[in-house]
């Protein structure tokens, strides 16, 4: 029903929101899947089409967790060089405090 009403109305002043949220229920229903290609989709627009919306930031928290969930290892706690810079960018366009 998210993805019907965004489509339909893709100016809304709720996107981001919408983005956000399909993600987060993306996540819930795909727990087992590594997979972050919905999610990552989802929450990228959110960041992009919505930079200045506060929800921004909870678009890219939850981004930033899901690559750390990917990346991470109990030995190993740091990101590759380029995935840094493009949580870098990401950080810099919404202007993430």
């Amino acid at each position: 029903i998210l993805l019907d009403y965004y489509n339909a109305h893709p100016d809304t002043k709720l996107g981001g929101k919408i983005l956000y949220w399909l993600a987060i229920l993306d996540k819930k229903i795909n727990e087992e899947s590594l997979v972050m290609s919905a999610r990552s989709f989802y929450l990228l627009s959110c960041m992009e089409k919505y930079s200045k919306d506060p929800i921004a930031t909870d678009c890219f928290e939850a981004y930033n967790e899901d690559l750390e969930g990917h990346y991470w290892s109990k030995d190993k706690k740091e990101f590759p060089a380029d995935v840094k810079e493009r949580l870098k960018n990401l950080k810099q366009m919404i202007n993430y405090k």
